[in-house]
């Protein structure tokens, strides 16, 4: 339906959108008090097409992507949306098509916040439990990229793309054995693990060494 353009605000940008990321998060955050009818979606990518006067990193014509965080003026299912300094907004490289940019920032951010946290090194070994999917395409990558070895489940058919993201060790989760290979294949378990896959959490956890030895008391 058409609605009117959104309005902008000194501290926000109005985004003309190009494309965007579909998600299962769209349906599930959404702001207070919203007005009806509002557009959901939370990332995507588009050129800047206004700039409040109190913002001073974009200007308009800017090709960014973004990751609206609860805006209440509307989502990115919209030819334009209004994004506050609370959202991510970065810009794109020229080589990057707008589609291409829209699928990374959720997912990417994630896993780069997942990465951080655990702390991994370039000599570290990681299993990751359901990475054939959007996080996990980002998991492997940026793992590989930090030099890790890596270890992932997934069902059978996505086991070659896998392996071509970098992947040394795939297993199949619906095998009731996979924990057992994963251990053959690195004796004394990983060194980190990453359950991307909803209810993985305990199982992924019989995988990972135990260091309660090397940590001091």
């Amino acid at each position: 339906m058409d609605i009117p353009v959104p309005k902008i605000d000194d501290d926000e940008v109005l985004v003309e959108v190009k494309a965007i990321g579909v998600g299962i998060q769209d349906g599930y955050f959404f702001p207070k008090n919203i007005e009806f009818p509002y557009p959901i979606g939370m990332e995507g990518s588009g050129i800047i097409n206004k700039v409040g006067k109190n913002v001073a990193d974009f200007q308009e014509g800017d090709r960014v992507a973004f990751v609206g965080v609860l805006e209440p003026k509307g989502g990115a299912y919209a030819e334009y949306m209004i994004l506050g300094k609370q959202s991510l907004i970065v810009p794109i490289p020229g080589e990057m098509s707008f589609i291409e940019a829209a699928a990374i920032p959720v997912s990417g951010n994630t896993m780069i916040k997942v990465l951080k946290a655990l702390e991994l090194k370039p000599s570290n070994t990681l299993f990751i439990a359901g990475a054939s999917g959007s996080n996990g395409t980002f998991a492997i990558q940026l793992a590989k990229a930090i030099g890790c070895t890596i270890s992932a489940s997934a069902s059978k058919k996505n086991h070659d793309y896998m392996k071509s993201l970098g992947v040394e060790k795939t297993v199949d989760y619906n095998d009731p054995n996979w924990i057992d290979q994963v251990l053959e294949w690195m004796p004394g378990g990983v060194d980190a693990a990453i359950a991307i896959q909803p209810n993985t959490s305990v199982s992924s956890m019989k995988v990972v060494k135990d260091g309660l030895e090397e940590r001091p008391l």
